[in-house]
């Protein structure tokens, strides 16, 4: 691994063990602090999150610079990047033992380090509302009941019942 790379994950190891040694001593604020940011940054991993809460605390929505582009905002000149790890996958021939047919596959090798920015440190185009970046509301509803594996039904239950699940 390069030695950026072997700096973040020192950081974050140092960050983890900080966290444990608070909440041993009954402080649970740092914790709380990082799982909310795990809520909002649901696509990174909990490395990747601590990353950009010791980088960041303040970090709502992050993305990288071309994707900032796509959406029609720019960073600001002067804007620190911030480093999170991003997975190295290379092309491996791999030779089905039962067919004895090559195929490639992509394989991790290890992390290198990307940058991302966020949206405080742009500027430009409003970002449209979306589930993206705005979790709460009837959108997020409707993603959860569509994504339910059993069917949904609305409507009033007798009294004292909070809710009911019946799967056949």
């Amino acid at each position: 691994m390069s030695t950026k790379v072997d700096t973040l994950m020192q950081s974050i190891e140092t960050w983890l063990k900080q966290l444990a040694a608070e909440l041993e001593e009954g402080h649970t604020r740092g914790f709380l602090d990082f799982l909310e940011a795990m809520g909002r940054f649901h696509r990174y991993s909990a490395r990747n999150v601590a990353l950009i809460l010791q980088q960041r605390p303040d970090a709502t929505l992050v993305a990288g610079l071309s994707r900032w582009n796509e959406l029609g905002r720019r960073v600001r000149q002067g804007e620190r990047s911030i480093a999170i790890l991003a997975p190295t996958l290379k092309q491996v021939e791999v030779v089905d033992e039962r067919t004895g047919e090559a195929k490639l596959e992509e394989r991790l090798v290890g992390f290198h380090t990307a940058y991302v920015f966020d949206v405080s440190q742009t500027e430009g185009k409003p970002l449209a509302p979306s589930a993206e970046n705005s979790p709460e509301g009837p959108a997020l509803y409707a993603r959860l009941r569509a994504a339910c594996p059993v069917p949904v039904r609305e409507g009033l239950l007798r009294g004292g019942v909070h809710g009911r699940c019946k799967s056949d």
